[in-house]
């Protein structure tokens, strides 16, 4: 039987400054800042990345089309210095593999997530994946009394019934409540 740990405010703040690599640092950071699935990062160009306007233009891996995602000003802060570190590599990706592909794969992704949460002794570290920020951002939203339709949006899911599975269990004032039973039916 799956036991489901809730994940505090504090173990993701734990986690993010756990790194001592750059790029593992930002790779934490995007999944936490935006949502983005594990294998759009992966595939993250750097000419799909604008600092200037915050954004990162992602291709959908769901449905194959180019969406832009706003980045908070922290993470903008780390993806310049990541970057300004970046120069004389060739590769298109923001996240260079020397593997076939010439991205980081998504289990090296993933990797990097357990790794970082193993070293911090959080609660089933081994257990720990990118989807687990994607739960983190659905529940805070759900916290702050977010729309879930809007929620729905971001995590860009056709269905609403796959964002239901991000905030099953979650406490709801009547307000929510409502609006989760309207959208669910």
């Amino acid at each position: 039987m799956l036991i489901h740990y809730v994940l505090n405010q504090n173990d993701f703040e734990r986690l993010l400054n756990t790194p001592r690599k750059l790029r593992d640092k930002l790779i934490l950071r995007l999944f936490y800042a935006t949502g983005m699935r594990t294998m759009e990062l992966s595939k993250l160009k750097r000419a799909n990345v604008d600092i200037e306007n915050r954004t990162l233009t992602i291709l959908d891996s769901k449905k194959h089309i180019e969406l832009p995602i706003p980045i908070d000003s922290k993470t903008g802060e780390l993806l310049k210095e990541y970057i300004s570190c970046f120069r004389g590599n060739k590769s298109e990706y923001l996240f260079p593999s020397r593997r076939l592909c010439g991205y980081m794969t998504k289990e090296g992704l993933i990797h990097i997530v357990k790794s970082n949460a193993r070293k911090l002794g959080l609660p089933h570290s081994d257990k720990w994946s990118p989807r687990w920020f994607r739960r983190r951002i659905a529940r805070y939203w759900v916290q702050q009394k977010g729309d879930l339709t809007a929620l729905q949006q971001l995590l860009r899911h056709e269905l609403f019934s796959s964002t239901a599975v991000y905030i099953n269990g979650i406490r709801f004032d009547d307000e929510l409540r409502s609006e989760y039973d309207r959208i669910i039916r």
